[in-house]
């Protein structure tokens, strides 16, 4: 049984989810802070804004890999790094199956 996993390759779509609602926060944000009467509100909203952005930041971007670092066995992996015509030296990361013999990765 061959499980093979290329890591970090789907962050893309995390990232995506970062820079898009960074966007839509201050999409909603700006309208809303210029509309808000009291002094006190803008300063809340700002602050509100700010804290969901970053947060939300910091968890599209280190969930993956605090996944990899704490869910994903150590003794299993396999680092093949090549560098040929088609990729440009990607690292692809292979799980050993429970057996623990190594196989080729493709």
């Amino acid at each position: 049984m061959k499980v093979s996993i290329i890591m970090f390759t789907n962050l893309f779509r995390y990232i995506f989810i970062s820079v898009a609602s960074t966007g839509f926060l201050w999409l909603v944000f700006l309208p809303t802070y210029f509309m808000t009467f009291y002094a006190y509100h803008q300063a809340a909203l700002l602050a509100f804004c700010l804290i969901l952005n970053a947060s939300l930041m910091l968890l599209c971007l280190y969930v993956p890999k605090l996944y990899a670092i704490y869910w994903i066995d150590e003794d299993q992996l396999v680092f093949n790094s090549s560098v040929n015509s088609v990729s440009t030296g990607v690292t692809k990361v292979q799980v050993l199956p429970a057996n623990n013999q190594v196989e080729p990765v493709d």
